[in-house]
């Protein structure tokens, strides 16, 4: 944990998950998904990763008819 000048403890930025990681960075991103695929990237369990396939599929469009 880190703690902030007016004690309020956060976590580390290298203890976010994908997808708080995803979300802080979605201002640097451009016009491109917030929530994007790369090659590489490393989920803290499989529940993670499935949420952030879901969160990409939902940013897509990609809806249960």
């Amino acid at each position: 944990m880190a703690f902030m000048p007016d004690g309020i403890s956060v976590p580390a930025a290298w203890n976010y998950g994908a997808v708080e990681r995803a979300l802080r960075q979605a201002g640097n991103r451009g016009g491109r998904s917030i929530f994007e695929p790369t090659i590489g990237a490393v989920f803290d369990s499989p529940a993670e990763g499935y949420e952030f396939y879901n969160m990409f599929s939902w940013e897509q469009g990609c809806r249960p008819g």
